[in-house]
């Protein structure tokens, strides 16, 4: 049965996933390239189409443009909360972080992952902490909130020591530090949960170096004059972000290849453990589709290795 709003093709292309053995891949070797391609069908959960009805919000926030917007309260996408539900399991997790948890779920998977009742300490990071988050955030005392720039380096030294960091749809908006500076700046976590909207072309882009048209016709948007505007201000100062208004985070900023990601990683000491393609974005946007994986480091203490093999791998 097909997922609602999914052609037979893009359902298919959404159960695309496979375990990885714990073997550490070199950039650009043969095995990152049959990573790529390789395709295996599993029973794993069928991702919400892009296209569903958005529920009524909750309150109000000023977006990039300084313009009031609905407080969105989605429900979790199903394959986030089976990721987040299964690392937590086999690797016996006890403390997290989630960089840039807020947006349109008000820290769902930070609370989804608490109510697991096992935890020692869990921080959830954005610039902006929704009201909304922070109401959820009183029935959990070992939860800390911290309203600050994700990739700061004072940001990444209040987090200190976690067992895993989760970067669900935040990789492709860094600049300042961009996205490989950021895993680098959190390279000292064991496990890395990452879902990020990844790009077909030959090798990762910068997309405001598109020109306006050109980034209207291939990066996702929700208003083509709302990218005009932005493109307008590119040259001016964000007082509030203190940045230039083309480097701000709330549009997308980079298509980043899986092969480059998955370089990026091995470099900074990680092996890839899973990996999934969830298939197309959007079919407004071909050239876009949403990978999830789970790296490790590859120097972990070889109990910890060992006990990783006592659950059932994640698919």
């Amino acid at each position: 049965m097909l997922s609602r709003g999914w052609t037979e093709k893009q359902q298919r292309r959404s159960q695309r996933s496979f375990h990885i053995d714990p073997v550490g891949l070199k950039q650009d070797s043969p095995a990152i390239h049959a990573l790529i391609g390789k395709v295996q069908s599993v029973d794993s959960p069928s991702p919400t189409p892009r296209d569903e009805p958005k529920p009524e919000g909750f309150g109000t926030f000023r977006g990039a443009m300084g313009k009031k917007k609905n407080v969105l309260d989605l429900p979790l996408n199903p394959h986030k909360a089976w990721v987040v539900d299964s690392a937590f399991a086999r690797y016996g997790l006890a403390s997290f972080v989630d960089l840039g948890g807020c947006w349109r779920v008000n820290g769902g998977y930070t609370f989804q992952a608490l109510r697991r009742g096992d935890l020692d300490r869990a921080v959830l990071v954005d610039g902006s902490v929704t009201e909304l988050t922070r109401e959820r955030a009183e029935e959990f005392p070992q939860l800390e909130l911290i309203e600050a720039a994700l990739g700061d380096p004072a940001t990444v030294a209040r987090v200190g020591q976690v067992d895993a960091a989760l970067m669900f749809d935040i990789l492709l908006h860094q600049v300042d530090p961009d996205w490989r500076d950021f895993l680098s700046r959190y390279a000292h976590i064991d496990t890395v949960i990452i879902h990020n909207p990844g790009w077909l072309g030959e090798e990762t882009v910068r997309f405001t170096d598109f020109d306006v048209e050109e980034y209207i016709r291939r990066v996702f948007h929700s208003s083509p004059d709302s990218i005009q505007e932005w493109y307008d201000r590119h040259d001016e100062f964000n007082s509030r972000m203190q940045r230039p208004w083309r480097d701000v985070y709330n549009f997308w900023q980079w298509g980043i290849t899986t092969k480059d990601l998955i370089g990026a990683l091995w470099d900074l000491g990680y092996r890839i453990d899973s990996f999934d393609n969830r298939g197309p974005f959007s079919d407004r946007f071909p050239e876009i589709e949403v990978i999830s994986l789970v790296a490790r480091k590859r120097t972990l203490p070889l109990e910890l290795r060992l006990f990783t093999k006592t659950l059932d791998p994640i698919r």
